[in-house]
């Protein structure tokens, strides 16, 4: 066999060679007596580099040259344009940009047609530990991006996964971000819109599992039992519709509400608040659904006489229906109980000193008889 001094002499005898004796060669070999196909190329083990193809070498222009071009057009849009394989990669694409100031694609894939799915860019991977379908990496800081996609129609998405999305550090996203499902941080199946599991106590110095607001200025912060206003690491005012709406708590009557108290098994039974504490308020009204105690002034009603109202206090030490003092003591009182029984108690009060009063009038008059019956006397 012929050897060249260089692949371009052996392109060059091929192009001289006669189309007739070209095709009654079949197939052609470089480095091989046996090619395997139209044109078979093999090296040495050695050389690095097999094929080295150059197009216009240094030239100065807007076209774009192309080093090697494959196309495949076979029917049914079926075929590849060029098939690589071999080494740590299948192919190693370099674009050298120099001093150009525009984009300078390492690789650039484009899928055109009329109907059906288009990629740009396809990769697949297995049988390794780790595997990456398309992988990209870069050094630098801000500008810089591993992996990066466009898209100027907002009915489109510039990113679609189908399957999972695992990110090990910080997600952005610069404009809406919106789930569809739920959202879980710290758990992967969250079971609700947003479900949040771990992080901190709140405190003043701590984060809890959510905070809202910069640390420096007014925030919240919340953990999984706890809600806490600060102020640039103090603490600060909580507000519940401050500027309008209702609060409504323990609607059902199901729960307590506890101020002051600390532990819940210290919220007594068959209350729904309870104040650990002074209570100071301009009014309070108390809705009490039993019977007023003007029963007193009807004329039915038995007004204890004084005389066994005496011994009834001697005896018991305090006033007949008031709970006495070691009941108060351990119990405490129902101030809308407790205003019902003073009512009474001053409406038989009012009762003994209108009786007393008819008393005082009829013995008024008895002593002016007397006194006129007295003078009478003196005077005869």
């Amino acid at each position: 066999m012929k050897k060249y001094a260089c692949f371009q002499c052996f392109i060059i005898a091929i192009l001289c060679i006669p189309c007739s004796d070209l095709a009654a060669q079949s197939r052609v070999g470089i480095g091989t007596l046996t090619p395997a196909c139209l044109l078979d190329i093999q090296s040495d083990p050695a050389n690095a580099t097999l094929t080295n193809f150059q197009s216009k070498v240094n030239f100065v222009g807007t076209t774009s040259i192309k080093a090697i071009e494959g196309i495949s057009i076979p029917a049914g849009g079926y075929g590849i344009g060029a098939a690589l394989s071999g080494g740590l990669r299948g192919v190693d694409a370099y674009g050298v940009g120099g001093s150009f100031t525009g984009i300078v694609y390492g690789v650039s894939g484009n899928a055109i047609g009329s109907a059906g799915s288009r990629i740009g860019v396809y990769g697949t991977a297995s049988g390794g530990v780790f595997n990456f379908g398309l992988y990209g990496a870069v050094t630098g800081g801000a500008g810089n991006y591993g992996l990066y996609a466009s898209n100027a129609n907002l009915a489109g998405y510039a990113g679609y996964f189908v399957g999972r999305g695992h990110f090990t550090e910080e997600l952005r996203a610069d404009k809406n971000m919106i789930v569809d499902d739920n959202l879980g941080i710290g758990t992967t199946t969250p079971g609700g819109k947003l479900q949040i599991v771990g992080g901190t106590d709140a405190s003043l110095t701590t984060n809890g599992y959510a905070q809202f607001g910069l640390s420096n200025t007014w925030n919240l912060v919340l953990d999984d039992n706890e809600i806490m206003a600060r102020d640039s690491g103090l603490a600060n005012d909580l507000l519940f519709q401050q500027d309008a709406g209702n609060i409504l708590m323990c609607g059902l009557e199901q729960g307590k509400v506890g101020v002051g108290v600390q532990f819940a098994q210290n919220l007594p039974n068959g209350y729904i608040l309870a104040v650990d504490g002074k209570i100071i308020g301009e009014e309070m009204r108390i809705q009490n659904s039993n019977n007023w105690p003007d029963y007193v002034f009807a004329d039915e009603y038995a007004l204890m006489p004084l005389d066994e109202l005496k011994e009834t206090i001697a005896l018991q030490k305090h006033l007949p229906n008031i709970p006495p003092a070691s009941v108060v003591e351990e119990e405490g009182i129902l101030i809308g109980d407790m205003q019902k029984r003073m009512m009474e108690k001053i409406e038989e009060l009012t009762l003994y000193i209108l009786d007393l009063h008819e008393i005082n009038k009829q013995l008024r008059t008895e002593v002016n008889l007397l006194k006129k019956d007295m003078s009478s006397l003196k005077e005869n």
